[in-house]
């Protein structure tokens, strides 16, 4: 779990950066963070299957991937809208409250479904 972690970091750094950034510049805060999400979803595959899982990037698994992040995002698109409109949080705070409660989910469904490691060939170096 601590390389997942680390990938995190790295991926919430690009991400959330990424989301300050659009809205900011005037993006709706559901927009930006679908925007950032898909950025940050990216580079999560690839390194989660090289660095954290080691296992071969397949079609298959990207498809995977594309279904948990859809997962994923709906969760988050929906925590943010509760977080902004009725709580009243600041679109940067709750944003930072959506990737610190979507980090468990991810985890266990990248695990899981997604980098199986009893179902797909781990890679060589």
């Amino acid at each position: 779990m601590a390389k997942f972690a680390l990938v995190g970091v790295v991926n919430t750094l690009i991400s959330y950066g990424f989301f300050s950034v659009l809205v900011y510049a005037g993006c709706h805060y559901l927009l930006a963070s679908v925007m950032s999400y898909a950025l940050g979803a990216s580079v999560s595959y690839w390194l989660n299957a090289a660095y954290t899982f080691s296992v071969m990037r397949t079609t298959k698994g990207l498809f995977k991937f594309i279904l948990l992040s859809t997962v994923a995002i709906l969760f988050g698109m929906a925590v943010l809208h509760i977080l902004i409109e009725f709580m009243f949080f600041s679109a940067y705070i709750a944003q930072a409250c959506v990737v610190v409660l979507r980090f468990p989910l991810v985890y266990v469904l990248s695990h899981s479904l997604v980098f199986n490691l009893g179902l797909q060939k781990r890679k060589t170096d």
